[in-house]
């Protein structure tokens, strides 16, 4: 009957038997959605209004490989370098540095391409509660004092000793016997130094390089200076670099340098929880010497989060007292580029609203780009390329789709493993400042991509002006 409803059969979906057009196209789709949706980021909006602006891999900001041109020379070198040929990084800064959870991924990532250099410097024993370095274990025995540089002046809290060294902690004591120790994770061959005190009134110290002998060295001197142990290990054993008092006055151990026979990349991780770029500075008659004998090809600055944390912030203050700690740091490395990287996204241990922070970050971000022009350093904005102020909300509340972003648009390899999970890790600590394990080993490898790039493109430059010369143009 004309007009008539044509009845539902039993075959595909809406009604269409199976074969025609209608359960076809329906089957298509069904096919097609898992693509459909792995192609679409996960979960809601994300609120960061930095993330459709981002263009694509991080880099530094414009002028960055400039202010860079030693380091990636020295990069480009070391390939084909002789053995003991490094490039050292030093990389001062907060808590995000004393984790040494981004710093590590960094020095992963340069290991990687450009050979193994070594762990770098570290600090005997624990001179604060809170001092787990990577790659090696640090323990002590009773008897030791520790300092902390960021107490310098704090009524209370300042170290007796007035001992801080490179590292901005040290281990003192005045009686025989107490013993620290550093145990490197990996296998030989190792070589490198251990730093100690030279003062008026210095004892006695046993230095062992474990499996080595031992060598007993006196501290005392008529004035201070830096004293430099140096031990070599070829065996294949992990090695214990391990230090006793034997007494007869204060002894003050301050780090051991591990470094690699061979060519390649060392990365310094030297950060103070609390500390702002402001704090430092030559703490001690021995920082200075410490940081002159590391030699660094490049100082990166990472700082930023403490002193947004600052309800009072007094931005002429800050850029004052932070120049000072820049022209120091200059004036000591004259051969050495700089870096400065940026705050990544946190909120407010103290509470406080988020949007309220994250309004502090923006101007003392803009203060940083500034201080790296005026002191000819390069700027990595750690907080755009992880979606701008506003997206410390979508790190706590959405990681998936922070993973997302991560992947899709700056092509982030950990992000894309860490997506993959089932359950994908939260990216921050409950305190809301501090990023969990997972969180900094993305951003450890942003700030290595940025330097990876910043590389590729002075590479690129170098060949492309090499053949210009050959062709006689």
């Amino acid at each position: 009957m004309a007009g008539a409803r044509r009845p539902l059969t039993r075959g595909g979906p809406g009604g269409h038997p199976p074969g025609e057009p209608g359960s076809v196209r329906r089957g298509v789709a069904l096919l097609l959605l898992p693509v459909l949706l792995a192609g679409c980021p996960p979960g809601p909006a994300l609120r960061g209004p930095g993330w459709d602006a981002l263009p694509g891999p991080p880099r530094l900001d414009p002028g960055g490989e400039a202010a860079l041109t030693g380091t990636l020379r020295r990069l480009t070198a070391l390939p084909a370098a002789p053995p003991g040929t490094h490039l050292r990084i030093v990389v001062f800064g907060d808590s995000h540095v004393a984790a040494d959870q981004w710093t590590g991924r960094l020095r992963e990532l340069l290991r990687d391409r450009f050979g193994d250099g070594g762990r770098g410097l570290l600090l005997f024993g624990k001179p604060w509660a809170g001092y787990w370095p990577g790659e090696a274990e640090t323990g002590q025995t009773e008897g030791w004092r520790g300092s902390n540089a960021l107490f310098i002046g704090v009524e209370g809290r300042e170290s007796p000793d007035r001992v801080h060294g490179l590292g901005g902690g040290a281990l003192c004591t005045d009686s025989e016997g107490p013993e620290a120790w550093v145990a490197l994770s990996a296998s030989g061959p190792w070589r490198g130094d251990v730093l100690y005190a030279i003062q008026p009134g210095g004892g006695d110290l046993e230095i062992r390089a474990e499996p080595g002998g031992a060598a007993r060295v006196s501290t005392a001197g008529p004035a201070p200076a830096l004293g430099r142990f140096s031990w070599t290990l070829d065996g294949a054993a992990a090695p214990v670099l391990a230090v006793r008092s034997l007494g007869g006055g204060r002894v003050c151990v301050l780090g051991a340098v591990a470094e690699r026979p061979g060519s390649g990349v060392v990365v310094d991780a030297l950060g103070l929880n609390g500390a702002r770029l402001a704090h430092l500075g030559p703490w001690d008659p021995w920082t200075e010497p410490m940081l002159r004998a590391r030699a660094p090809h490049l100082v990166i600055l990472s700082y930023g989060t403490n002193e947004a944390a600052d309800a009072w912030l007094d931005l002429d203050e800050t850029r004052a007292r932070a120049t000072a700690a820049l022209r120091w740091v200059r004036a000591a490395t004259p051969a050495a580029d700089c870096l400065l990287v940026g705050p990544p996204p946190s909120g407010d241990v103290a509470g406080e609203d988020p949007d309220t922070f994250q309004a502090r970050l923006v101007p003392m971000v803009l203060l940083q780009k500034e201080l790296a022009r005026v002191h000819g350093c390069g700027y990595l904005d750690t907080l755009a390329w992880t979606g701008g102020p506003g997206a410390f909300t979508d790190w706590i509340r959405h990681p998936a789709r922070v993973l997302s972003e991560l992947d899709r648009r700056l092509g982030l390899t950990s992000a894309a493993a860490l997506r993959s999970r089932p359950d994908p890790a939260a990216l921050f600590q409950r305190d809301r400042v501090h990023l969990t394990p997972e969180g900094y080993r993305l951003l450890g490898e942003l700030v290595g991509d940025a330097l990876l790039r910043a590389w590729t493109s002075y590479l690129r430059g170098a060949v492309l002006s090499a053949l210009r010369s050959l062709l006689g143009r």
